[in-house]
């Protein structure tokens, strides 16, 4: 009777036992399911940056963005499109440029470009032919003291000489481009003019069968003047009449 008895009371001594392990095993599963998924999140979260969200180590490409071009591109009514700035709109032809005017006649810009023709030179004493109709003489060569009046003039032993023009044309010359130059000694040097003494410009114009005379002083050392070349120039499109010879040292000669 009494092992009858502890047999049948030990059988659900023995299944409550059964239920514990089985609830203790399931919390355990439990436990360490949860283990192992917070440890692959934790893995996840330190990883490079390039890295992250991919299980093979392949990089992530990143999303191509719009180009400059295509964002400036915004749709017109009709589904076209048209660029927002102006920067792709054609660039105006251009226009030819206008020529540089002309210089004036018997400018010195003018004078300056043309290459005239010296003519021979002649004895300083003796008249010399410009062009037809058109004479040029040296007269009253003397020895004087340059007067230096004006900025970038040096006084000192100079000459003074007077040139006249006569005309045999029949039509009035005009003086306003003559021009006159001198230079001297063995490697024909170029002498600056002087504002005195006793200077004159040509008279604006000569009437036909009349002259006009013009009074000039260049700085001439004593030195130099064994060979004095005068240039007279009397406009763009005529010869330039030289003068060429020994000059006075001192007075008159």
């Amino acid at each position: 009777m009494n092992n009858s008895t502890n047999t049948a009371e030990g059988r659900p001594l023995d299944s409550r036992r059964r239920v514990q392990f089985l609830v203790i095993g399931f919390i355990l599963t439990v436990f360490l399911i949860g283990a192992i998924i917070w440890g692959t999140s934790q893995s996840s979260n330190h990883r490079p940056a390039g890295l992250a969200g991919s299980s093979t180590g392949v990089v992530a490409t990143p999303t191509p963005t719009a180009t400059p071009t295509e964002t400036a591109m915004q749709s017109l009514p009709g589904g076209t499109t048209a660029p927002a700035s102006p920067a792709s709109a054609p660039a105006p032809e251009p226009t030819a440029a206008s020529p540089a005017p002309a210089p004036a006649t018997g400018s010195d810009a003018q004078l300056a470009n043309v290459d005239q023709p010296v003519a021979p030179p002649v004895p300083l004493d003796q008249p010399a032919s410009i062009r037809e109709g058109i004479t040029a003489e040296i007269t009253e060569f003397e020895s004087v003291q340059g007067q230096a009046q004006k900025a970038g003039e040096v006084a000192g032993p100079s000459l003074r000489f007077t040139v006249t023009l006569h005309n045999s044309t029949d039509r009035p010359l005009t003086t306003a481009d003559v021009v006159v130059n001198v230079s001297a000694g063995a490697e024909d040097l170029p002498s600056i003019t002087l504002s005195g003494p006793d200077v004159s410009e040509f008279p604006p114009t000569i009437a036909p069968g009349e002259s006009g005379s013009a009074t000039y002083v260049f700085l001439v050392p004593v030195d130099q003047r064994d060979k004095v070349r005068v240039l007279v120039n009397f406009q763009v499109d005529s010869p330039i009449a030289a003068f060429e010879g020994a000059a006075p040292t001192e007075g008159k000669p």
